[in-house]
This record gives C-alpha cells, structure tokens and sequence, in this order.
C-alpha cells in the first residue's frame, strides 16, 4: 500500500483509496442550476459510481431528481417552473400569514406533477439522504436526515427548502419542527465519511 503512495506522489498523480464513493450536494437556492447542470453531464454520460447522494436545500431536490435517473425534472423546474412566480411571491412579504417560498407548489409541480418523480427507480437506487433542521422547542437545534428508502420524500424535500422568513413556520413531521437543512449542515459532508 505505502509503494502505491509513493508511487502516486513521485508521479504527482493522486492516489485514491478504493471505497464507497459518495457524492453530497449543497443547497443555494437557484444556484442548483449549476449542479443541475454538472448531474445533467454526469446523465449523459452514464457515470453513476455513487453508493450514496446527500443533499440539502436545492442540492436535496437535484439529487433526488438525479438518483430517479430523472434529472431533467430538476433542470425543467430551475428554468421554467420555479421562474413562473408561482414559486417565490414577493408580494407575500407584507402578508405574514402567507408564504413567500410556495413549497406546497413546488411539491405538487416537480415532484407530483406531469411527470413525478419515479419513486420506483428512486428506491432501488443508491440511497438519498435529505437533511432538515429539527426546531422543536424542547432541544436545541439539530439535523435531520431523511432517507429516499424509508421516508416520505415529498415531505422530506419540502422541509429542506423551508427557508425561515420565506416560509412561515415549520413543517410538521411527527413531534418535529422542520426548516431548511442548509441551516445547520449547508454541505452535509460529514455524513459520508
């Protein structure tokens, strides 16, 4: 093993131990464009080497859309969807029982829309871990983490995206208060390792 290092070093080549790869996926809103984009390459290539995806926010939804071998779902709603105003409604900031961020929409068009997200392919794929910020009043603040292959992804995509301020309250899950998992874990890398 220590020949192969050195070997690796000496060439300035890296050198990789063999292992699970895992591939984690910050959030940034419309910045998923850019991710959506790297996926989209990564599809028409056929590169999936991905023993697990975990994303947050935006990066959870490309993920997902990704792992379903539908990542045309995430690039339509980054172009189309999510700019027809139905999504964002600034005129909501002057109302504080409504919502700016429309997440009930966003679920209902990309993820249970024309064409839904295949939970099908979605389960037999590599797991997806979706994160969200736990907010209940008893305990401090801490991470979810939602897994495509036991939890409801509808719910779990919903509660990663609620940015506080944007959204108005919680998304209610069991006994738990759900928000935006860029919170607490924006790049959820510590999970893979």
């Amino acid at each position: 093993m220590e020949i192969k290092r050195l070997y690796h070093r000496l060439r300035g080549t890296p050198y990789y131990k063999k292992g699970k790869k895992a591939l984690v996926l910050e959030g940034g809103g419309m910045r998923g464009i850019f991710l959506t984009g790297v996926l989209q390459s990564f599809t028409d290539r056929g590169y999936f080497p991905w023993k697990i995806i975990i994303g947050s926010s935006a990066g959870a939804l490309t993920g997902a859309a990704y792992a379903a071998r539908q990542i045309h779902l995430a690039r339509d709603a980054f172009f189309t969807e999510l700019m027809s105003g139905k999504f964002i409604n600034l005129s909501n900031i002057l109302r504080p029982e409504k919502h700016i961020l429309n997440l009930d929409w966003m679920v209902d068009t990309i993820i249970h829309g024309a064409e839904p997200l295949n939970d099908r392919t979605l389960s037999r794929a590599c797991p997806v871990l979706i994160t969200a910020t736990d907010c209940r009043p008893d305990n401090p603040p801490q991470t979810l983490y939602f897994s495509s292959r036991r939890d409801d992804m509808s719910l779990a995509l919903k509660a990663t995206a609620a940015i506080p301020v944007l959204y108005r309250g919680f998304v209610e899950y069991a006994k738990h208060h759900l928000l935006d998992g860029g919170l607490l874990d924006p790049i959820p890398y510590a999970k893979a390792l």
